[in-house]
């Protein structure tokens, strides 16, 4: 890690590996806590050593290190979106009158067929991982458009 240091302390984020020990265990640290062993944030080198079986090597772009970044990354993105998603769709659900709950159960099932073609569409690259997310984010949006509308049209 020392070569991807330049300056007073900054990192070159081009020379930087994702599966670098110092990377996964900040990573891991801030996403698991402390209560989970060698990911505690310690970044000595036997912290690293679990990380090196999981993906087959620290700097390897083996399959099994490759397959390990895109699960990660499906995992990582479903949590990020997870609350807005289910508080966008239990609002909808329960909010707009008439077909408010088959509209926020048909939006669903296209929130979550988009989700499941996450980790290919990962492995495809960018262009076509927008095939995967952007339809998850366009129906949080717009379930949560229909619930402001019908809120701000309702007459109290």
């Amino acid at each position: 890690m020392n070569e991807a240091r330049q300056g007073k302390g900054s990192l070159n984020y081009s020379k930087l590996s994702y599966a670098s020990p110092e990377v996964a265990s900040i990573k891991y640290a801030t996403s698991y806590g402390p209560t989970t062993g060698s990911a505690s944030g310690n970044s000595s080198p036997s912290s690293s050593t679990s990380i090196e079986k999981k993906t087959g090597g620290v700097n390897s772009a083996s399959s099994s290190a490759t397959w390990a970044l895109i699960m990660d990354r499906t995992v990582g993105n479903c949590l990020e979106q997870q609350p807005a998603f289910l508080a966008s769709t239990w609002l909808h659900a329960l909010l707009v009158p008439n077909d408010g709950p088959s509209q926020a159960a048909m939006c669903a099932t296209i929130y979550v067929v988009s989700r499941l073609l996450y980790p290919w569409l990962f492995w495809c690259g960018h262009p076509w991982l927008q095939f995967s997310t952007c339809p998850g984010y366009w129906v949080i949006w717009y379930q949560l458009y229909r619930v402001v509308t019908t809120c701000s049209a309702a007459r109290f």
